[in-house]
């Protein structure tokens, strides 16, 4: 169910363990023990070298995961490259493990790669996990998750990382089922006969938030080009709109009210400044500037709901800045919505004042009056 596993020579991606070095063990070591089980009827091993024809067999006898990450089943030297594999040059990690889970009958019935403290102290890495397709449906899954997460935090981790393929519905689904997070994507990595998109994502453990774990792996920021909008993105950028000032709360009458307001037209983008960020192959998020002689204002700009904490509105604000900037703009007004005030003021915004707007409920409700240095940008 996983989508980061096999070494291959053309595998070239930070998501998949490649057989070039032993890495580097920076991070100090704990006592760390194999998990226990969550199932009464399932115990525990290490996938040592004496385990390899035990674990071949498992990889042969479920495909599904190769077929889909791969394009082919298992070959013939999976299960070596799974316990030999080595992780990319100067990786720092403590320990790679390669858990099985046995039944009552000795058989191997599931099994879990785990690289702990990977590229920073308390980041574990989950690099595999197949449940045997018998199991499929039957809660097994979910349970075995759970008892990794449990291990995982009770020796120190504070999230958990790992990749899935895009295109793999299956897996996309689970693990977002899971509140796994997507932080990025690569492109183009190559995958045995297939070149994939490979979402790279994040579960925090103990509280923390996207922001601090990007800190920690800058790596795992998201690319944000971004480009100009065209004419015919005019329906999309209005969905977006709205799905992002639904995630403050709001009532579907008050959004319905607003719908005309943070509605963008083919017009608009062709007369004033619009631009979208792109995440992989989505649009992320959007701008929008009227420009008005030396005060330009930044009328829209909106990010995805599960884009938002990733640097994607930074990146956004910044570009439109420095766009302000280039058509003579000395500043750039918001007339923002409270809830994005924060953001506004991190990104150095200075407020001038605020305009009565009052919502069923809210009285004193206000919508913050604020003021960027174009030319500081």
């Amino acid at each position: 169910m996983k989508d980061l596993s096999r070494a291959r020579a053309t595998a070239r991606s930070d998501l998949v363990p490649l057989q070039v070095s032993s890495g580097v063990r920076s991070h100090e070591m704990r006592t760390v023990r194999l998990p226990p089980s969550p199932i009464r009827t399932l115990r525990t091993i290490e996938l040592t070298p004496e385990e390899e024809p035990l674990l071949q067999r498992f990889f042969e006898q479920n495909p599904e995961y190769f077929v889909a990450a791969y394009g082919e089943p298992a070959g013939p030297k999976e299960a070596h490259e799974a316990i030999h594999g080595k992780l990319p040059a100067g990786w720092s990690f403590t320990k790679k493990w390669l858990v099985g889970y046995l039944d009552e009958a000795g058989s191997l019935v599931a099994m879990a790669n785990v690289v702990t403290d990977l590229l920073a102290k308390d980041v574990w890495h989950i690099g595999l996990f197949i449940v045997v397709t018998a199991r499929h449906g039957t809660g097994d899954a979910q349970a075995l998750n759970e008892g990794i997460e449990r291990w995982a935090r009770d020796n120190g981790a504070k999230w958990l990382r790992l990749g899935v393929v895009r295109g793999n519905a299956r897996a996309e689904r689970y693990w977002e089922s899971l509140g796994y997070i997507q932080t990025r994507t690569r492109e183009g990595v190559q995958m045995g006969k297939l070149t994939n998109t490979v979402r790279v994502m994040v579960k925090p453990l103990a509280g923390g938030s996207i922001e601090e774990f990007l800190s920690l792996v800058p790596r795992d920021r998201p690319e944000v080009p971004i480009r100009e909008a065209v004419e015919s993105e005019a329906e999309l950028l209005s969905a977006l709109a709205m799905r992002a000032k639904a995630h403050w709360g709001y009532s579907d009458e008050v959004l319905e009210g607003w719908r005309a307001e943070l509605a963008v037209s083919p017009q608009r983008i062709r007369a004033r400044p619009t631009f979208v960020a792109m995440v992989g192959i989505e649009v992320a998020g959007f701008y929008s500037l009227s420009p008005l002689g030396r005060s330009w204002e930044l009328d829209h700009l909106w990010v995805l709901p599960r884009f938002m904490h990733l640097g994607v509105g930074r990146a956004l604000l910044s570009h439109a800045l420095e766009t302000a900037a280039r058509g003579g703009a000395a500043e750039v007004t918001v007339d923002a919505d409270p809830n994005a005030e924060p953001f506004y003021l991190e990104c150095g915004a200075i407020r001038r004042g605020a305009v009565p707007a009052p919502l069923p409920g809210q009285p004193q409700r206000a919508r913050p009056q604020l003021t960027f240095n174009a030319l500081a940008s």
